[in-house]
């Protein structure tokens, strides 16, 4: 089971500008996952992935890369600083994303057992 909206919703919240400590508030009765995985790319190959697709990108998707790059940043110190720190009882992973998708399937399999 998958569930990325209070960690996308406190990232993009902090870059619309909500304090660190309002959104750790906001989702401390979120029910939280045993295990946490961050797939991570490089901006640029986040946004050739993006134009390679054939669909019509989200809002946050139409963003330039220096946008992207900031949401990366804010999901690695999330992951990193936040996480473990706030919720101990889930395991925080993060994996590197670039590859084919066997090959990240493989890295995420390797964590998870």
């Amino acid at each position: 089971v998958a569930d990325r909206y209070w960690m996308s919703g406190f990232v993009y919240g902090q870059l619309d500008g909500m304090a660190q400590e309002t959104l750790v508030h906001l989702n401390s009765t979120c029910v939280m996952p045993d295990v946490a995985i961050l797939i991570d790319l490089p901006t640029g190959t986040q946004m050739d992935r993006l134009r390679a697709r054939n669909r019509e990108k989200d809002i946050f998707e139409a963003k330039d890369g220096l946008f992207m790059a900031k949401v990366r940043t804010r999901y690695l110190s999330l992951w990193e600083f936040l996480g473990p720190k706030h919720f101990p009882d889930t395991m925080w992973a993060v994996v590197d994303g670039d590859g084919t998708q066997e090959e990240v399937q493989e890295r995420i399999r390797l964590i998870t057992g």
